[in-house]
């Protein structure tokens, strides 16, 4: 796989198969990379620095490049979780085992705001995509933000106060036939969250169940579940894919506004 066909989709398909959950984003970030570091044609950078349009340095949470470091690809990520109905034998909420790996899920909440963040970020690579490094001479050729989580709030809901609609993950994906473009303004905070103004973004949710049998040292009975126990096994990832390209246009002119 050289740089000009590299396949998320098949990186995501091998990461399934070794692992479904995470400690964090880090631990997602360092699997990703391992994978794609087998492939001898490319190179992988963990938090890559960049400038951003405002002269800001920020960092690029996977950069990928050919051997001579002149195209990359950069990729996004964003890891959310919810320990609802996550239990051991023991009735310790959020805690599962899985090959004799313990794992502690936090119930992160924000929700609203974690959507407005995974546009940023599709924002901030569609200013990148097309563009060279500052100072690295890496031309980024595509983009990719990665949203993983096990809340199906954010695969599902459309609105979640007054505040949300603009920033539904689910609306921007599924409402519009093919691609999403417009203005977003949240909270009428352009301070804390400034103006968004996407352009032809494109996404897919896909699900993944692991469907496995029990694995070897796995804490959970599934014929012996107590009330209101729930196995790691039972539950789905749902993963959003934002696909970041060159010259991409604008299909619409809408503007989301949250009033």
């Amino acid at each position: 796989m050289d740089i000009f066909n590299f396949d998320i989709n098949s990186i995501l398909e091998e990461l399934w198969k070794k692992r479904k959950l995470f400690h964090g984003e880090t631990d997602l970030q360092f699997e990703i990379a391992k994978i794609i570091e087998k492939n001898k044609d490319l190179n992988v950078r963990v938090e890559h620095p960049f400038i951003d349009d405002k002269n800001v340095r920020r960092h690029i949470d996977i950069l990928v490049t050919d051997k001579e470091y002149k195209n990359g690809i950069a990729i996004e990520l964003k890891y959310k979780t919810t320990n609802k109905d996550y239990k051991d034998e023991k009735n310790d909420r959020g805690k599962v085992i899985i090959k004799n790996e313990p794992y502690i899920l936090g119930h992160q909440e924000a929700k609203n705001d974690n959507c407005y963040y995974t546009l940023r970020d599709v924002e901030r690579l569609q200013n990148l995509v097309g563009k060279e490094l500052k100072g690295y001479e890496i031309t980024i050729i595509k983009g990719y933000v990665i949203f993983i989580t096990n809340d199906i709030f954010y695969r599902n809901h459309e609105t979640n106060g007054v505040y949300y609609k603009c920033v539904s993950l689910h609306r921007v994906v599924d409402t519009y036939t093919r691609e999403f473009s417009g203005k977003i303004i949240y909270k009428n905070d352009e301070k804390k969250f400034p103006n968004l103004n996407l352009n032809g973004i494109k996404g897919i949710w896909k699900e993944e169940e692991d469907k496995d049998k029990k694995d070897e040292g796995h804490s959970c009975d599934k014929d012996k579940k107590d009330e209101g126990h729930s196995c790691d096994n039972d539950k789905k990832l749902y993963t959003l894919i934002f696909e970041i390209e060159q010259n991409e246009k604008s299909s619409t002119n809408d503007e989301q506004q949250a009033k």
